[in-house]
């Protein structure tokens, strides 16, 4: 392994990635592997086998868990509130450092997999009605997220207004424990109201089929875990999915006016692994570093902030050959690491690529003999987050 090329950059460097991240990526690649923030104990991690070292090293903790214990303790929160919100801080998936024993992970996965059925043919039918006509259509406002709603809805066991309360609820719980510097009693009151609302109601799927129930059935009673895990799942899914989603239909349909890319299987779901690598929906992973932990020759004091950018760790040409080109055949030899790694590996990745392999042939069918491609395209202008929040496809002659 060569030496780790390392150097201190100014805080716009971030700024810089934001509004290029392309040739920024590129332009570091060249020259540095990682790089300390100026003035700040912050790391920025650029290289693949930096990031793929980190993702495994237990040393490297959940960034924001200590910080929000701190300011819940700031505030004088009553203790009772403060056991229930660690509680399900701890057991969220996003936040929690993986638990030691594989068993929880192995029960978890086999859930996910014995749910792999179609989304229901509710879903197709969206998709149908949508294209009947020969407009052109919205993936990113209409077609994809009603597509999902209702495919999440079949494979979790719950109806479509079911679904859409839990992921309201979720998204409450995300504002509070991800967005909030400041908290009032009433911040309290409302995250646990939200999360005794979500738990009733996944509980009240039991003895019903589909994901849930698999979950519930699959994972102890006693394990304060439980509903936070399946929290997570609800949460975690629903914007990284769309994102990878319309970002795979984007780079499918954008080739030669309306030639579609792929169309069957490998290289439907190597569209969306490609896609995964070319536009990875979560760019950033951040951690914190406990004392003595070292990355590759750099040590680090604890309590430094660890940013992975996972972005760049699949744009690093020297794992992938002309990473900014978008390549169907790296398939499943590609070493891109957009759902984490190791024993920070996503839990649904498998189910992630499947609701998109799905969601395409849905989006195929409808389209019938016609051919479409795409009309006009925007995407999110955020540093942390790779998605489109436009994506319109016309006909095309």
């Amino acid at each position: 392994m060569p030496e780790t090329r390392f150097a201190v950059l100014p805080v716009d460097t971030l700024s810089a990635i934001q509004e290029d991240r392309d040739a920024v990526y590129a332009e570091l690649h060249d020259e540095i592997d990682l790089f300390q923030i100026e003035g700040r104990r912050s790391l920025v991690v650029l290289a693949h086998h930096l990031v793929v070292s980190g993702l495994k090293n237990r040393s490297f903790r959940s960034n924001k868990r200590e910080a929000f214990f701190r300011t819940l303790a700031h505030h004088g929160i009553q203790d009772a509130a403060r056991a229930a919100l660690e509680r399900v801080y701890d057991g969220w998936l996003m936040y929690m450092d993986p638990p030691e024993h594989p068993k929880y992970r192995t029960e978890v996965a086999e859930a996910l997999q014995a749910s792999r059925t179609h989304p229901g043919q509710e879903a197709s039918e969206l998709v149908s009605q949508a294209f009947a006509t020969g407009e052109p259509q919205s993936i990113t406002s209409t077609v994809s997220p009603a597509w999902l709603r209702s495919a999440m809805a079949s494979i979790m066991g719950c109806s479509v207004v079911e679904y859409e309360r839990m992921v309201e609820l979720s998204k409450t719980l995300l504002e509070f424990f991800i967005g909030r510097t400041q908290i009032e009693e009433k911040d309290i009151g409302a995250t646990l109201g939200a999360y005794r609302e979500l738990g009733e109601l996944l509980l009240a799927q039991q003895g019903r089929n589909g994901l849930v129930p698999l979950l519930l059935e699959s994972l102890s009673a006693d394990d304060p875990r439980r509903i936070p895990v399946i929290v997570s799942l609800i949460a975690d899914t629903w914007e990284p999915v769309l994102a990878l989603m319309t970002s795979g239909v984007f780079h499918g349909l954008s080739k030669q006016s309306g030639e579609t890319l792929c169309d069957s299987a490998p290289s439907l779901e190597y569209l969306f692994q490609e896609s995964s690598r070319y536009d990875t929906p979560f760019q950033l992973c951040n951690r914190v570093a406990e004392a003595g932990a070292t990355l590759d020759a750099v040590d680090c004091q604890g309590g430094d902030r660890v940013l992975f950018v996972i972005g760049a760790a699949n744009r690093d040409p020297r794992i992938f050959e002309e990473p900014r080109e978008f390549r169907l055949e790296r398939g499943a030899r590609s070493k891109q690491v957009s759902f984490g790694h190791g024993p920070h590996y996503c839990l649904g990745a498998r189910l992630a690529y499947d609701l998109c392999c799905t969601f395409w042939n849905d989006l195929r069918e409808g389209m019938g003999k016609r051919r479409y491609g795409v009309a006009s395209h925007r995407w999110r202008d955020v540093l942390g987050m790779r998605i489109l929040d436009e994506l319109v496809i016309v006909p095309v002659t």
